[in-house]
């Protein structure tokens, strides 16, 4: 693999100590193969590629700890669906994924790619959840790994399957989860030089039975990995559960961990279990609870962290709306100093860690990742801070985090290949997957009866509107 030196370049490092600095105003990054070997100076700046680094700054590429990237198809359209997130599972999620074929897979999966590269994400968990075993079996898992493969992008897949509450087709025995994870885990764990890890991932406790947590455990335990479920998303009494069947601890990631009482939070902590917070999914679906009291439906996560639990930052699929992590950096300071109404908790330099080393934690993927250190994999981003909304340049974290945002990220170093250069994707051909994702999300919205929504709410502006959706004439189309 080429050598690379970018040089004469800001540096955030996020290093928790040792040789390395925080920060260094002006220096070098080399990597030789895919892992760094310098950072700061370098007394060796020949290499087959040179960056000049000027008006740039270096950082870990960005990491978002849950997602689901068939979601990209149900992007948008989603805000025009009525209801909680439990009636657009049943009456949206759920017949698309009943329906979805090998291109729907493999687009989805390689849109979420180009969102996440041109969003500065390096890697992302991919939780293949609530959705046709059948299909899953047949190309879905084949579709979605193809992808990880020629996007470059690294990813963390937890895979469940539901065997309770669920349509038929999604529903499987503990022995059949069992026997098909240790199929997957075989097939794809590994892949891609180390790109691709395969954990297990049940969808929650409303459709995983206890022996599947069982299977879960056997699984983590047998492959050092972990357990990556929702948990607490729409109500209390998770916790409670979680702790039944045994799962709590270090290997446990809880997504969401919204509905949370102080015993829910200690037990959290005191087990070391990890969470991963979606701050922008939570506001966008305040109808899904009974929020009575201030700062209800914003997770308490300056407990959480006091109390022990390592906490990283997520987008979830379509209901973040974009794969944008520094809105997810903005969005839980916000909501944090909202909640707690206290604007000291998460400074700056926390949120960063947060979508960058803490985040590798909960994906226990933190020896190799999440910070820029001599040793780890060369996964980073170069923000072009020449953009006016960066004057003035003071507080750099702050900048950072309360100004930057995707457009800003002008190359991704992923594994040590350049996979973006000035904005332009290099491993793949961007736009005839974005033909492709059009074509086949399209069709397959159409083919789920929701064409509908393709051209709800276009109207005359202006008009009264009822507070339901409207159906736009050909005229209204035409004319807008």
């Amino acid at each position: 693999m080429p050598s690379i030196v970018i040089k004469d370049v800001a540096i955030i490092t996020v290093s928790q100590g040792g040789d390395t600095p925080a920060f260094v105003e002006r220096g070098v990054i080399r990597i030789d193969d895919n892992r760094i070997t310098a950072v700061g100076r370098c007394e060796n700046l020949h290499a087959d590629t040179v960056i000049d680094g000027s008006g740039m700054l270096a950082m870990p590429g960005l990491l978002n700890g849950h997602n689901h990237f068939e979601q990209t198809f149900m992007a948008g359209v989603v805000r025009l669906f009525p209801g909680t997130t439990a009636d657009w599972i049943q009456n949206f999620k759920i017949p698309m994924t009943l329906r979805m074929e090998a291109e729907d897979y493999y687009y989805s999966a390689m849109l979420a790619a180009v969102q996440m590269i041109k969003s500065g994400v390096t890697c992302s968990v991919n939780h293949i959840c609530q959705q046709s075993a059948d299909r899953l079996l047949r190309f879905g898992i084949d579709e979605a790994f193809r992808a990880i493969g020629e996007s470059g992008i690294r990813c963390l897949a937890p895979i469940g399957l539901a065997g309770k509450n669920e349509p038929d087709d999604f529903i499987v025995s503990a022995a059949r989860f069992e026997e098909l994870l240790e199929s997957w885990h075989e097939q794809g764990n590994g892949s891609f030089n180390g790109r691709l890890r395969v954990w297990a991932g049940p969808t929650g406790f409303y459709s995983s039975t206890e022996p599947m947590w069982d299977v879960a455990k056997r699984f983590a335990a047998k492959h050092n990995g972990g357990i990556h479920t929702h948990l607490a998303t729409f109500e209390r009494g998770d916790v409670d559960q979680a702790e039944a069947v045994g799962i709590l601890g270090e290997r446990f990631v809880g997504a969401h961990s919204v509905w949370l009482d102080a015993h829910d939070v200690r037990r959290l902590g005191e087990s070391r279990s990890c969470i991963v917070h979606n701050p922008t999914y939570k506001l966008g679906y305040s109808v899904d609870s009974d929020v009575t009291a201030f700062g209800d439906g914003i997770a308490p996560i300056a407990d959480l962290c006091a109390g022990g639990c390592m906490v990283g930052l997520g987008q979830d699929g379509c209901m973040g709306d974009t794969q944008d992590m520094f809105k997810e950096m903005r969005m839980l300071g916000y909501t944090q100093h909202y909640r707690y109404r206290d604007k000291a908790l998460f400074p700056p330099s926390r949120l960063i860690e947060m979508a960058t080393i803490d985040c590798a934690r909960t994906m226990r993927w933190h020896d190799e990742i999440g910070s820029l250190e001599p040793g780890k994999k060369a996964d980073l981003i170069l923000l072009d801070v020449r953009d006016p909304k960066f004057t003035p340049w003071l507080n750099i974290p702050a900048n950072i985090v309360y100004q930057a945002n995707a457009e800003n990220v002008d190359t991704v170093i992923i594994d040590g290949e350049i996979v973006m250069r000035e904005r332009r994707i290099t491993r793949f051909d961007e736009r005839a997957v974005l033909q492709g994702a059009q074509q086949a999300a399209t069709s397959l919205i159409e083919r789920s009866g929701l064409g509908h929504l393709v051209t709800a709410g276009f109207k005359p502006w202006g008009t009264p509107d009822s507070g339901t959706d409207a159906t736009a004439t050909e005229a209204e189309k035409t004319e807008i």
